[in-house]
């Protein structure tokens, strides 16, 4: 519905945002690669996201070529997503918090919709359960809770908040252990390609 890689820090002027959002990536790549040649580009950038090509195509065995064209493909085809990762606590953002809403199964989508939209929200997934939907918001203050909350009851009236949860640490994000002051440490989940 709406996930990380739509949140931006606002640290970018407009111009800036706009410049990254130009970059276009080969459509047309031919990206035919084994299903060992797939995990071990896949393997290397779960190491570490930010390897040239030149780097990734040497400890591959293959081509810088074929490396580009595969790295086209997966973003064009939405299977690879840039998105923006920092340490919370290192943002005008450490507070992190999860709501479980529930919405009438016809309105899930547009309430989802306007959700994704706050500058506060960091994902918002459908679920099934109790609750039919999960929100995860960054917010600036423990103050800023209540806040949120009232403007949620003001602009979306058909939302009912069943239960939050404050987040106060988090030992593990998008495959890598963080420490205590939620930076990467060098150990990792290993991530199974699909």
């Amino acid at each position: 519905m709406a996930e990380a890689s739509v949140w931006r820090p606002r640290a970018l002027s407009q111009t800036e945002e706009s410049a990254l959002r130009a970059w276009p990536p080969r459509g047309e790549a031919d990206a035919k690669l084994t299903r060992e040649e797939r995990a071990a580009v896949i393997e290397l950038l779960s190491q570490d996201v930010r390897r040239p090509i030149t780097e990734l195509a040497e400890r591959s065995g293959l081509s810088k070529r074929r490396v580009s064209d595969f790295l086209s493909a997966m973003t064009t085809s939405g299977d690879l997503v840039i998105r923006v990762d920092l340490a919370r606590r290192l943002t005008p953002f450490p507070i992190f918090a999860y709501y479980f809403l529930t919405v009438h199964p016809s309105r899930v989508g547009q309430i989802a919709a306007q959700l994704g939209r706050m500058s506060e929200t960091r994902m918002v997934a459908r679920i099934v359960g109790r609750y039919n939907l999960a929100v995860t918001f960054w917010l600036r203050s423990l103050g800023d809770l209540q806040r949120l909350e009232e403007a949620l009851d003001a602009r979306l009236r058909d939302v009912v908040i069943e239960d939050r949860t404050l987040v106060t640490r988090t030992p593990k994000h998008v495959g890598h252990l963080l420490d205590d002051d939620s930076f990467a440490t060098r150990g990792r989940v290993r991530v199974l390609p699909v």
